[in-house]
């Protein structure tokens, strides 16, 4: 406990332990936890990553009483040092998120919005949300994962900014591991996901495709589909390959973990600005080589221990070269561990939460 320990009321999703935004409240949740006295309110009554997006009534009820319970902790504003307040990126959850906000700001001298999209379409939407949003930033501290997304923020109105990009971590020692890759052997390409067009899963198909036919891959697809017709690009390779690739509908953290410590390079050729995605720092943190899109926050995420492409073709390029150059894929999986420890661990994380705390 620090000396100076802060009276916190919490609002943020937190199921389930695969899905993003749910992964970085759990690592704030702990880090507040352990150095100050914090009351977490969890909207979602979801347990599957399969039911986000989904409406019923038993999510719209917890929704409520979650809100209910929020606003009546708020009331005793002279027992609070700060509101945090972390909003879903569309729909009626960013809806009722924004209210929360709305409610915290009034209510508490010192409010914390933690923006998990770079997206950023919400603040800068001519409509009554985006007006209502930036008049919110006005009075709000908050914080942003990349210095470019910090920026936007700050020219949208935000009193004060503060860069916290996320850390993660699988709970086992990769320092402790060593990648065996055969010198002639192929390369296990893995894309781990949503399959969907934005998330660029068409690309990784075309991608691979060449790799496989010409024998210098295996290939694991791992991730929920949303949409069918994203399911059907991955039915052609399945026939075609039948022992050269995988799918993987559903998998917990340690599934995540057995497979990325057997891949060699991931694959994310992401269409979406991505503002940080968990996804590449896993990776990275085995070791595994990050192949990416030239947008959002990737190019800064992964820098010189990853590859980041402009143009379809270039994925294939890239996966073709590291399966001739062995010692540049090694080189890269050394730096991609050592980014992951220096910039994205959890400790690294840990301070920058306390700091901005």
């Amino acid at each position: 406990m620090s000396d100076h320990p802060l009276r916190i009321v919490a609002w943020g999703v937190l199921p389930p332990p695969i899905h993003g935004q749910s992964v970085m409240n759990e690592t704030t949740r702990a880090m507040m936890e352990r150095d100050h006295h914090v009351t977490w309110f969890n909207p979602s009554a979801s347990s599957r990553i399969e039911e986000l997006e989904r409406v019923s009534v038993r999510k719209v009820l917890v929704g409520l009483v979650a809100m209910a319970k929020f606003v009546r902790a708020m009331v005793p504003t002279s027992r609070i040092d700060l509101a945090y307040v972390s909003p879903a990126r569309s729909g009626a959850p960013l809806i009722r998120d924004t209210l929360v906000w709305a409610i915290a700001a009034r209510a508490c001298g010192r409010v914390v919005v933690h923006l998990h999209t770079g997206e950023l379409g919400f603040l800068r939407s001519p409509g009554w949300l985006g007006r209502v949003q930036r008049r919110l930033l006005r009075s709000s501290e908050v914080w942003a994962q990349t210095p470019a997304w910090a920026a936007e923020v700050t020219d949208l109105g935000a009193r004060q900014v503060k860069v916290v990009p996320n850390g993660v971590s699988c709970g086992n020692d990769h320092a402790l591991w060593t990648r065996q890759v055969p010198p002639n052997g192929p390369l296990h390409l893995v894309y781990i996901g949503n399959l969907a067009y934005e998330k660029g899963i068409d690309l990784f198909v075309d991608a691979v495709t060449g790799m496989l036919d010409a024998d210098h891959a295996t290939v694991t697809v791992a991730g929920a589909a949303f949409e069918s017709e994203t399911e059907k690009l991955i039915e052609p390779l399945l026939a075609r390959h039948p022992d050269g690739v995988r799918r993987i509908r559903r998998f917990d953290g340690r599934t995540r973990c057995a497979l990325l410590r057997s891949a060699d390079v991931l694959v994310f050729p992401s269409r979406y600005d991505e503002a940080f995605s968990l996804v590449v720092c896993e990776a990275m943190e085995h070791g595994v080589v990050p192949v990416v899109s030239r947008r959002g926050a990737l190019p800064s995420l992964v820098d010189a221990a990853g590859f980041c492409c402009d143009q379809p073709e270039e994925y294939a390029g890239v996966l073709e070269r590291l399966y001739d150059d062995r010692e540049l894929l090694e080189k890269h999986s050394e730096a991609a561990t050592i980014r992951w420890r220096e910039r994205f661990s959890r400790d690294c994380y840990f301070e920058r939460v306390a700091e901005a705390l």
